[in-house]
């Protein structure tokens, strides 16, 4: 009886270990899935760098 205690014990343990690392694997997932929607929204908005033919010349020309 104090063996199956034990065994049970331990279970409870490892099943409350296991949870803990899901929930974090969960919020690191969700930090990350924002984070790439974030760099997905900047790389549709557009070129950061105008085109050298968009650029007005430089005042000595």
């Amino acid at each position: 009886m104090i063996e199956l205690e034990k065994k049970i014990t331990y279970q409870e343990d490892t099943i409350e270990s296991l949870h803990q690392t899901i929930l974090e694997a969960h919020h690191l997932i969700s930090r990350l899935e924002a984070r790439i929607k974030m760099l997905e929204d900047k790389v549709n908005a557009g070129p950061v760098v105008k085109k050298i033919e968009d650029e007005t010349p430089p005042p000595h020309y």
